[in-house]
């Protein structure tokens, strides 16, 4: 399968360094035209050609059910958020919904604080969930898929990554809400957006935080990268919120580290949408991937490192 990375590598190209405090973005390009067509969360949503709801009207924590009645598939993104029914919740893992399908989707809590309907069905929250919890969340999920074969997160230490935020942002929620964090420090993450503009013909990006490689993600559409790049900076955004330290990563680092995803095998397994589920993980990376007609349909990678995200990462109480 390491011949549908280095496919990959050779269909994109990585654009200038941009940067604004502690944070350094190199945007990625496609150099060709993908035949694949979709419609991102936002599209399918604003056209009411989907519907998210709980499982049931009692509701499960861990699933909800999507209706796609659109004559397209509609990508789900990991880490992406949606807001309403009996509680905030994020996607575990990418998924591209099928064209005129019900499906239930794997998910986790973003809002630990209620169980109770703010209305029937979910909206878009805006929100992707922060870079560092959400690489801490999928290599939880590629350790339930190779042990369990479940798209399970460990929901425990979401909440608790969650509450740390908060606590890190000074943010008090009444229901312990994800996007409350998000609402409170909005002005300061919209700086962010606004100095990482969505370029023409852009598929994804290469985010540094503090002179390291932070992650990367990439999309085989620039109409939906357009749809979720702001959501995107953001979620890297929270993550260097607190720091001021000027990032002068360079493009040898971003080379060193696609060179280490080209020479990592991934396991493969079956996505619940279109396509195969890629899980990553090597001494030096770790990262899943929706392939589908042997396109990377979302790529998403981040750097194995000591004290993080698989191990101490998760839990604000080593932390602190």
């Amino acid at each position: 399968m390491k011949y549908l990375n280095e496919n990959f590598l050779t269909g994109i190209r990585v654009g200038e360094r941009q940067s604004h405090k502690g944070m350094c973005v190199f945007p990625i390009f496609s150099t060709g035209e993908s035949q694949i067509t979709y419609l991102s969360l936002k599209q399918a949503l604003n056209q009411n050609l989907l519907l998210i709801t709980e499982i049931s009207q009692g509701g499960s924590v861990p699933e909800l059910k999507v209706r796609n009645t659109a004559e397209l598939p509609v990508l789900l993104l990991d880490g992406e958020e949606i807001s309403g029914a009996k509680q905030n919740r994020i996607l575990n893992t990418t998924i591209l919904v099928k064209e005129l399908s019900e499906t239930i989707i794997p998910v986790s809590c973003t809002e630990s604080g209620r169980w109770s309907y703010h209305k029937p069905h979910f909206e878009e929250s805006g929100n992707v969930l922060s870079s560092s919890i959400r690489a801490g969340k999928m290599a939880d999920v590629s350790q339930n898929l190779r042990e369990r074969g479940s798209f399970r997160s460990d929901q425990g230490k979401v909440w608790e990554d969650i509450s740390f935020m908060a606590c890190k942002n000074e943010v008090s929620s009444p229901t312990n809400a994800m996007k409350d964090v998000y609402d409170a420090v909005k002005p300061r993450l919209e700086d962010y957006a606004e100095h990482f503009p969505c370029q023409d013909r852009q598929i994804g990006i290469i985010v540094c935080l503090q002179n390291r490689i932070a992650g990367l993600d990439c999309l085989s559409s620039d109409k939906v990268w357009f749809d979720l790049h702001s959501k995107l900076i953001r979620s890297y955004a929270m993550d260097s919120l607190s720091s001021d330290q000027e990032c002068n990563c360079t493009l040898e680092q971003v080379h060193d580290f696609l060179e280490q995803f080209r020479v990592c095998e991934p396991q493969v397994f079956k996505s619940l949408g279109y396509g195969e589920d890629f899980r990553y993980e090597s001494p030096h990376l770790i990262g899943s991937g929706l392939v589908w007609k042997e396109t990377f349909i979302h790529l998403e990678l981040y750097p194995r490192q000591v004290e993080t995200r698989e191990t101490h990462y998760h839990s604000p109480r080593h932390r602190l």
